[in-house]
């Protein structure tokens, strides 16, 4: 349906430091993935890179969110379909992003920018994993049928 969708959601997390660059940090999210950066992202190195990392991690989806001055640029690599998409929106990556930020860390609300220009707000119950997401759907698309 079109309009205004709010979900909360109990998702256990774990952060980490990439080894490769200290300035990053890995979060896990249960069955995905991310490294988030803020470093531009060079994308023909991040498919095989992604695709190790979920190897590594044993998670079926890896991804990287680089937090670019406008807001996030999130690429996905999923392992049974060996596929690699550079993302319009991302609700997961927008979580990694969130829980490595200040924002994330007290507890407060955060817009975080989507490619598209729109924002996904996000916060944290303190001392807790449970995250309200609330975001504006435009279009729902069933890609399976074909229909939108």
């Amino acid at each position: 349906m079109k309009g205004q969708v709010n979900i909360e959601l109990d998702i256990p997390s774990v952060i980490d430091t990439n080894l490769l660059d200290p300035e990053d940090m890995i979060v896990s999210l249960g069955q995905i993935g991310f490294v988030v950066t803020k470093n531009r992202p060079v994308e023909t190195q991040l498919q095989p890179t992604l695709e190790r990392m979920a190897k590594q991690y044993n998670l079926p989806a890896f991804g990287l969110v680089w937090t670019s001055p406008k807001g996030i640029v999130p690429f996905v690599f999923v392992r049974d379909t060996s596929s690699f998409v550079r993302e319009t929106a991302c609700g997961s990556g927008s979580l990694a992003a969130y829980i490595v930020s200040d924002a994330g860390s007290a507890g407060v609300d955060c817009d975080i920018f989507q490619p598209t220009g729109k924002a996904i707000t996000i916060r944290r119950k303190l001392g807790t994993n449970t995250f309200r997401l609330a975001a504006r759907v435009n279009e729902v698309v069933y890609e399976e049928l074909g229909i939108n």
